[in-house]
């Protein structure tokens, strides 16, 4: 249904997040990926999607393509303590390699 739902309104970020999401609990990790990659160019100004994107590259250990989400939330929402607690682990996790 939300695949069908990205169809019909592909310039609506907030539907291809909800689709990422979905295609991520289905275990489609590729795929939701690519999902939440398409969501951001759609909206690069949402939050909630950089975020989703930072935690799962985190979620994968992927250090590297965690840390330009990371930063990009901190200036999206600069007073809130989650990004700046996630930037410092990302870092903390880059610098004990």
């Amino acid at each position: 249904m939300l695949e069908r739902a990205v169809a019909r309104m592909p310039d609506r970020a907030r539907v291809r997040y909800n689709y990422a999401l979905t295609l991520r609990h289905l275990g489609k990790n590729a795929d939701a990926l690519d999902a939440m990659i398409k969501a951001h160019e759609t909206d690069k100004t949402d939050p909630a999607i950089v975020q989703a994107i930072a935690i799962f590259y985190i979620q994968e250990g992927q250090w590297e393509r965690a840390l330009p989400f990371a930063e990009l939330l901190m200036t999206l929402v600069p007073d809130a303590e989650g990004p700046k607690q996630m930037l410092k682990q990302i870092q903390q996790a880059m610098s004990s390699r």
